[in-house]
Formats: structure tokens, sequence, C-alpha cells
């Protein structure tokens, strides 16, 4: 695949990446990789598939004349992802970045999650099968908690941004165009940024926040997983009047009943997340301990492995 020849971003932008950089140890030339297909695209990125020193990657490109929002995410991305983030198991590997040969456009490497994808696209078929739900939040809450422990908050959890293989029983974190380091313990964040139906109320309100935004972003997708639902969707309002609800008046999504495979504590657990005072959140660490624990009461047997395996099968 040959690079664009046509119009190079302005000279603030190309420059913007090299900023927030202070060291050549990630960048990777465009002529490493070899460029196969489009697999993504979205409003100022596209994404390929490719190979980098034999490794199956991913290669996102930032497009020729995305918007000045999106090119100062796609900056603070490629900072963050290489400069703070670490490797986790259930955390998606960055290898590096560059500039894209003949248009300057820079572009992100990172694994290529082959045959998975977004775990909403499975949401229909894991709300019938809670153990296998338990293991992947159990994965998610383990990334948190490593991002939480090096002082990092992901900002824009939701089930776009976890990916899950084609078997269903591997989860990583991904996306952090709007991910921040948090300084210090006592340092708050006011920016408001995230996914409405995922997003705390003091993050909606423009209060000050910290780690527990993501903890109550976890507790809505935990229950979205498990009701096999959207956040809202038997809501008749509109955006701006469900985000006005939440904080307002504690408006939350249809709680998960308790039953076969379910029982009482994991609902209680979900409204502890998404509780309106985040004081009263557990941390990331306390939902590893809770959900090691779900999972040691109700490991994957046999059939739930079978099942998994069929229904990603299915929902290619």
């Amino acid at each position: 695949m040959s690079a664009s020849a046509n119009h190079s971003p302005p000279q603030e932008d190309r420059d913007g990446i090299e900023e927030v950089l202070d060291t050549d140890a990630c960048q990777i030339q465009w002529d490493e990789l070899h460029v196969e297909r489009e697999i993504g695209r979205g409003t100022g990125t596209t994404v390929y598939s490719g190979v980098w020193r034999d490794h199956a990657v991913a290669v996102k490109v930032l497009n020729e004349g995305a918007s000045r929002q999106t090119r100062d995410i796609m900056r603070k991305e490629v900072a963050f992802v290489t400069q703070r983030l670490g490797r986790h198991p259930h955390i998606l590997t960055y290898y590096g970045w560059g500039t894209r040969r003949g248009d300057d456009c820079p572009f992100l490497v990172m694994e290529l999650f082959e045959g998975g994808g977004p775990i909403h696209r499975k949401r229909k078929a894991l709300h019938r099968k809670p153990r296998l739900v338990y293991s992947l939040m159990l994965q998610v809450a383990s990334a948190l908690s490593y991002m939480h422990q090096h002082h990092l908050v992901h900002r824009d959890l939701k089930p776009s941004n976890v990916l899950v293989d084609q078997s269903l029983t591997l989860a990583k974190l991904s996306d952090f165009g709007v991910s921040r380091a948090k300084e210090r313990s006592d340092a708050q964040m006011t920016t408001m940024t995230g996914t409405f139906q995922w997003m705390a109320p003091e993050v909606i309100s423009g209060s000050s926040y910290d780690f527990k935004a993501d903890v109550y972003s976890f507790g809505v997708l935990f229950n979205e997983l498990l009701t096999g639902t959207t956040p809202y969707q038997e809501k008749y309002l509109t955006p701006v009047q469900i985000a006005t609800a939440v904080v307002t008046k504690g408006l939350r999504p249809r709680l998960v009943r308790s039953g076969t495979d379910i029982p009482p504590s994991v609902p209680q657990r979900i409204e502890r997340c998404w509780a309106q005072e985040s004081s009263r959140r557990p941390t990331s660490a306390e939902l590893v301990e809770a959900l090691q624990q779900l999972v040691k009461e109700y490991p994957m047997d046999a059939s739930t492995v079978a099942t998994s395996t069929k229904l990603s099968c299915t929902q290619q």
C-alpha cells in the first residue's frame, strides 16, 4: 500500500506529536510496515491490518482533513500509550508510532486482535452466559486496577473500547485517546469527557472527578452485558434528557435481576459501582477481589466454553 501524496497536515499538527514525546525509542518508520487492508474507519482515523517485525498489527492512521479535535486526541493518545501505559495482559499492546511517508500523517501501531472485536457485538450472546461475563469483567477490572495503581484514568470505558477474542474468553481494554494521568492522589479532573450512557454524574455535571468515574462506567458495562441491552434503551428520552436525569434524579439503566448464576450480590455490587456519590463506589482493586470470588463460585465449565465457541462462530 503506497503512502498518499496529497496535502500534508499543518506544521503545528506534525510538530504536536513530537512535542509530547521526548524519546524516539518507540518510533516506527512507515517503510517498516507491510500494510494490508482497511479494517475500520472512524470520523478522523482509518485502521488497517498489517505486519511489523513478524507481528500481526493494526495501524491507526490519522485521516487528512481530520478535525483539530481529532488531531488533538490522536496526539494525546500517542503520548499516553507510548510514555504512560506500559504493558498488561488485559490492555491492548501498543508497539509505537510514526508519521506516514509522503504526507506526514501520524499513525499508531498496535497488536491486531485477530478474529475478535468490540464486546458490544457479542452483547446479546453474553447476557445468556453470566459465568462468561464474570470472567471477562474480571479481566477488565484487572486492567482498570493496573491503570489506577499507576495513577491513570481511562475516562471512556464503554463496550466499544473493550475487545474480546474469537473464543470470547480473553478481554483487552483499548482506546486511550481521552485517558489521562492523575499525578497526585489529591488531584481532581474536571473536563467532561466520555460517552454519556456510561458517564458518571460528576463528569456530566462538570464537577471534579477521579478514578471512581471509571468504576461508575464499569458498573454500567457490567449491567449491560448481563441484561443484553444498551443502557436506557427502554427510556423514551433524548440523550440530553437522560444525561440531565442521571445527574439530578439519579436515573440509572434497568438493573439486572438475580436468578440462575446471578446471585443477589451481583446487582448489589453494580448499584454500588454506579452510586451517585463517588465515595460510596468500590475501588477497582476491590472489584478485582469481588470478581475473583465470583469466578471461583461460578466457574466456567465445559458447557460454557463450548457455548462461547459456538456463539463466536455464529456471530461473526
